[in-house]
C-alpha cells in the first residue's frame, strides 16, 4: 500500500502528464521516427536508422519543448480552461503554478542544451521553436485566424525538424505537410467552437467569435475541400493499396465532419473533434508511403 505522500506524488505526476498532453507528444514522436525511417532514409533499414543517437536526442528535445509549450499554454489559459474544461483543469491544479513554471524552464533549457550535441542548425531551430511557442501562448492566441494558423504551423514544424536534420526536404513532403496543416487548422476551428463560452468570457478572439459560427463553418468547408483535393492528388500519385485505402478513408471522414458541422451542438462538436484526431493519426502514419 502507498502512503498518503506517495499517493499525492503519484497523482501530481498524472496531473502533469495531463497538462502536457502526453498522447499528442507520443503521436508527434512516432511521426518523427516514421518520417526519419521512411521519408529521409528509405534505403536504410529501420534498425540502422534507429542506431543514430542524434535522432533519439532530437526526438527527446522535441518532446521536452512540446511539453513545455503545453505547460506555458495552460499557465496563460488557466481561467479560460476552468470554464471550457473544468474537470481537466481542476485535476491539473494538483500541480502548483510555481512547479509548472520550473518544469517549463527546465524542459526548455535541457532541450536547447542537448540540441547543441545534434547540430548547430538544430540548436537554432529549437531555440526559435521555443520562443515561437511562448509567443503563441502569450500574444497570438488572442488574434483571430493568426491563432489557428500559428497553432497549425507549430504542430507541423515539430515534425519537419527531421528534414532539417537530414538536410533533404522533398517537395512532396512539403505538399503533404500542407495537407496536414489544413487538417490541423480545421481541428483548431472545431476546438474554438467547443471552447466558445470561455473564450468569449476572457476575450479570446477566435474565428467563431470574431467572424461568427456560420463563417467558421465556411472556413472549415473551404479547407476541407482543399484537404480533399490534396488527398485525391496523393491517391493518383501513389498506387499502394494501404495508402489508397487510408486516403479514401480520410476523404470520407472530412466529408462526414462537413455534414456534422451544418448543425453543430456540443455532442456533435466533440464527435467532430475526435474524428479529426483520427484523421491526424492517419495522415501522419501514411508518411511511410511518401
Amino acid at each position: 500500500m502507498l502512503s498518503r505522500t506517495q499517493r499525492i506524488f503519484f497523482l501530481k505526476i498524472i496531473a502533469l502528464l495531463s497538462i502536457v498532453r502526453w498522447y499528442n507528444i507520443l503521436i508527434t514522436a512516432g511521426a518523427q521516427y516514421l518520417t526519419a525511417i521512411y521519408v529521409f532514409t528509405p534505403d536504410m533499414g529501420w534498425k540502422e536508422v534507429l542506431k543514430d543517437v542524434n535522432l533519439h536526442l532530437m526526438v527527446f528535445c522535441t518532446t521536452l519543448i512540446i511539453a513545455a509549450g503545453y505547460i506555458i499554454n495552460s499557465f496563460y489559459d488557466l481561467e479560460k480552461d476552468l470554464v471550457n474544461r473544468p474537470e481537466h483543469t481542476i485535476f491539473g491544479r494538483l500541480v502548483s503554478k510555481s512547479f509548472c513554471l520550473y518544469c517549463y524552464l527546465a524542459f526548455n533549457v535541457i532541450a536547447v542544451f542537448v540540441s547543441l550535441f545534434v547540430s548547430f542548425n538544430v540548436f537554432i531551430y529549437f531555440g526559435l521553436f521555443t520562443i515561437a511557442l511562448w509567443f503563441y501562448s502569450h500574444k497570438l492566441q488572442r488574434i483571430p485566424v493568426i491563432r489557428e494558423l500559428s497553432a497549425s504551423l507549430l504542430s507541423v514544424a515539430s515534425v519537419l525538424v527531421i528534414g532539417l536534420f537530414y538536410g533533404n526536404i522533398k517537395l512532396e513532403l512539403l505538399f503533404y505537410a500542407f495537407m496536414i496543416m489544413l487538417v490541423l487548422f480545421n481541428k483548431e476551428i472545431i476546438k474554438d467552437e467547443i471552447n466558445i463560452e470561455g473564450d468569449t468570457l476572457y476575450d479570446y478572439r477566435t474565428i467563431p467569435i470574431y467572424f461568427g459560427s456560420r463563417m467558421a463553418f465556411g472556413w472549415l468547408s473551404v479547407f476541407s475541400v482543399m484537404a480533399i483535393a490534396c488527398a485525391l492528388f496523393f491517391l493518383v500519385e501513389h498506387t499502394e493499396l494501404v495508402f489508397e485505402f487510408f486516403m479514401f478513408l480520410m476523404v470520407i471522414l472530412l466529408v462526414w465532419v462537413m455534414g456534422l458541422m451544418r448543425r453543430p451542438d456540443r455532442v456533435t462538436l466533440r464527435m467532430s473533434n475526435n474524428l479529426y484526431k483520427v484523421l491526424i493519426v492517419i495522415v501522419l502514419a501514411m508518411t511511410v508511403y511518401l
